[in-house]
């Protein structure tokens, strides 16, 4: 596990430690871990469209606490829809884009199409009580 202090990006506050977190056995603190590897140069790393991208819990359709695995050509097409509505959303100033979403759409369409849309495009998000 990896941890760090909340104040350790803020100017004028101490930078943490492991030892002044108090962290246990196996944690690392992640300023000491970049201080030790001090090679900004990033390997590259293929990623294919088929390959995870992240888990999305979700009780699905039965209720049942489950993670879907989401791969990364789920979360592009974030940006293909954000392409797609491209020739008039550059019409909207980003202050007055709005995205309204629905509570009772399945989590993952939720994530990827409400929230990451609304974050990738700058837009206001509209979470809607799935009562109305």
């Amino acid at each position: 596990m990896i941890a760090t202090g909340i104040t350790d990006y803020i100017k004028g506050f101490p930078v943490s430690t492991s030892k002044s977190l108090d962290l246990l056995a196996g944690w690392y603190h992640f300023s000491e871990i970049i201080a030790k590897y001090p090679n900004p140069k990033r390997s590259r790393v293929p990623v294919n469209p088929e390959d995870p991208a992240l888990i999305q819990f979700t009780g699905g359709t039965t209720g049942i606490p489950k993670g879907a695995v989401l791969t990364h050509a789920n979360v592009w097409r974030v940006q293909s829809r954000s392409r797609w509505g491209n020739p008039t959303i550059t019409l909207t100033p980003h202050e007055k884009t709005q995205c309204h979403g629905h509570n009772a759409l399945l989590p993952c369409i939720r994530n990827l199409v409400v929230m990451n849309w609304a974050v990738f495009s700058c837009a206001t998000q509209i979470q809607v009580p799935a009562s109305i």
